[in-house]
């Protein structure tokens, strides 16, 4: 069952825009800093946590964690990622609150988000670019091949568009204290299931 509770849009044709807020949140939609209490990540390569998103599935939520080493991020660039992509690693669980200090945390500071109500995600034949929740991924520089494998996944696969984030550089987002992991585009984070039948898309472009 999808849900609104947390801003995230139960109609795919709408979309939640959000924006960072220089006050950090210990619940919902939220960025950098210290990842969810009880939720850590095994993997051969040193990850460090990004980000908690509300779940398409109610009482549920998304994490994602990124490789520590950005270059290799960066590699992945314009790549469809999957689980066991050395680049990121993304987990579904209850919902959750911050938890204490660990070596997977993003620095000490962390971002709370401002989730505005949904909007259309298309208005006058454009597509809604910025950060938000829901609708469909807005492709940057146009990569036939990735938009081709994206949108089967979500019209014939049924994956959901959950996350669309980017550059933290618009006129209501704060001042962001870290490297932006992804260079200048966006990244995208698409789901499926829950519980043991979960499963994930990830791509920045």
């Amino acid at each position: 069952m999808r849900h609104e509770s947390s801003g995230l849009p139960v109609d795919r044709s709408l979309a939640s825009p959000f924006f960072f807020s220089a006050v950090d949140s210990e619940v919902g939609l939220r960025f950098f800093g210290r990842g969810p209490e009880g939720i850590r990540i095994d993997t051969y390569a040193p990850a460090r946590y990004f980000c908690t998103a509300p779940s398409p599935v109610a009482e549920r939520e998304v994490t994602v964690y990124i490789n520590a080493d950005l270059d290799l991020v960066m590699d992945a660039l314009h790549t469809l990622q999957a689980p066991g992509s050395a680049a990121i690693s993304i987990v579904e669980h209850e919902r959750s609150r911050r938890g204490a200090a660990s070596a997977q945390d993003f620095g000490a500071t962390g971002y709370g988000t401002t989730v505005l109500s949904p909007i259309p995600d298309v208005v006058d034949g454009e597509r809604y670019a910025a950060h938000k929740l829901g609708g469909a991924p807005y492709f940057l520089h146009g990569e036939p091949y990735l938009e081709h494998e994206v949108t089967r996944l979500i019209d014939r696969d049924d994956y959901f568009h959950l996350l669309q984030v980017a550059l933290p550089a618009y006129r209501e987002d704060a001042d962001v204290a870290y490297d932006w992991p992804f260079g200048s585009g966006l990244m995208h984070v698409l789901v499926r299931g829950t519980g043991s039948r979960f499963d994930w898309r990830a791509f920045w472009e």
